[in-house]
Formats: C-alpha cells, structure tokens, sequence
C-alpha cells in the first residue's frame, strides 16, 4: 500500500516537472517578462525539494516514523498548493497571450 502511494506521489511530481518544462519552452519562444523566467525557476527549485522529502518517505515508513511521514506529506502537500497558486497568478497575467496558447499546446503532448 505505501510502496503505491509513493509511486503515485513521485509521479505526480513527474507530471508537474513535465508542466513546468513546458512552460519554460513556451517562455523562452515567447520572450516573457523576466519575472515569469525567475518563477519557473523558483519552480523548479521547489520541485527538487519536494522530491528530496519524497524519496525520504520510504525510509521514514518502513522504520514507522508516521509522525515524521505526516509531516513531510505536509511539507509536499504545501509546495504544491504554494506552486499551484502562484501558477494560476503567471497564468491569469499571461491569459489570452500566444505564450499561453504555446503551454497549452505543450501540456497536451
């Protein structure tokens, strides 16, 4: 059961760095704003981490340290919801833009 959840975390987090490599080929064939590269890169940085702490959960459950697995879940849980938001503020400011349409066309390969 773990071993399921942890590969269905880990590739979730291979569907968001997917997303994110997408925006970033969109970014660099549109020319954004320099803020918008500086975010995609925080991204990716926040990516990083949250595959470290998801890498440490198999250790963290198979010694049954649940107060830790719970809290490292959090900790996921949390970067994501920050990523998820701070996505959808890039989206709205770059909605109806041709680079929006180049993610979009990026994320349905």
């Amino acid at each position: 059961m773990e071993v399921l959840v942890l590969d269905r975390l880990l590739e979730s987090l291979n569907e968001l760095e997917s997303s994110i490599a997408a925006a970033q080929r969109a970014v660099l064939k549109g020319g954004a704003r320099p803020e918008i590269e500086a975010r995609l890169k925080q991204y990716e940085a926040m990516l990083v981490r949250q595959r470290q702490i998801a890498v440490s959960l198999d250790e963290l459950i198979s010694q049954n340290e649940w107060e830790a697995v719970n809290r490292s879940v959090r900790l996921i849980n949390g970067i994501s919801s920050m990523l998820r938001d701070d996505a959808r503020e890039v989206v709205a400011a770059l909605s109806g833009s041709a680079m929006l349409r180049d993610i979009g066309s990026d994320l349905s390969c």
